[in-house]
């Protein structure tokens, strides 16, 4: 696992390359699957791992999100402030499945050992709270308009990456761990160099009015749950 400093520094990176404008604009394949052609959410099935968050928390983010949406409501898919919600790690879904049905399947098919991680996890941690900062709000230009965060601190650091660890054995991604909370999709459409200049304007306008939250996530506030459609999700009781 790479230190502290180093994944911080990575992220960091990151962030300061997604600030620029890309050269050319790409929407991502997978958002085809959860948004539809005229400017809607549309059924995303799937399990995902999340921290929620508290009120207080939860109002931190809503202001550089009020900005966000009041300036790109036209050009952008908001998603609702009432799922706010900090990724851990995503289980299965329609990216990664071919149907609904397999969906279900590989989920249940690892029920145990994901109830196991959870059950491990609470006992281990119990008590113990996450501290996160967010240099911002950013975006790639091919999916998402969303917050960033970094832990805090190295025991943070070292906590976060434990959880997604045992996660990533269950439902293996291969991808870098990013922690966010997700503001917007875009648009399944091709966006003017106006357009553009005018999204990425938005989000250094609420970097400069909003920049440098902190939030913390209880052990507690982690849950495992499903999605219908990304503006919903519902909780999962684990039993055995």
């Amino acid at each position: 696992m790479e230190t502290f400093e180093d994944y911080k520094a990575r992220l960091m990176s990151r962030f300061n390359s997604d600030s620029i404008p890309p050269s050319e604009w790409r929407i991502a394949a997978n958002i085809m699957n959860k948004v539809s052609e005229d400017g809607m959410l549309k059924p995303f099935y799937g399990y995902t791992s999340v921290f929620s968050l508290g009120a207080l928390d939860s109002d931190k983010c809503r202001a550089p999100y009020d900005l966000i949406s009041q300036r790109l409501k036209d050009l952008v898919i908001l998603l609702p402030v009432d799922t706010f919600h900090l990724t851990l790690h995503t289980f299965w879904n329609q990216n990664n499945s071919s149907s609904v049905e397999e969906v279900d399947r590989r989920f249940n098919e690892s029920y145990g050992s994901i109830k196991s991680a959870m059950d491990e996890i609470s006992a281990i941690y119990q008590d113990r709270e996450i501290e996160m900062f967010s240099p911002g709000v950013s975006t790639n230009g091919t999916d998402v308009i969303s917050l960033k965060f970094i832990p805090a601190s190295d025991d943070s650091y070292r906590i976060i990456m434990d959880l997604f660890q045992r996660m990533e054995t269950i439902c293996p991604l291969g991808q870098p761990y990013v922690p966010h909370i997700s503001f917007a999709y875009f648009k399944r459409m091709i966006y003017s160099n106006e357009q553009i200049a005018e999204i990425y304007k938005a989000i250094e306008d609420a970097n400069n009015a909003y920049g440098n939250i902190h939030i913390k996530l209880p052990i507690t506030s982690l849950e495992v749950m499903k999605h219908f459609i990304m503006s919903s999700y519902i909780p999962l009781q684990l039993s055995d």
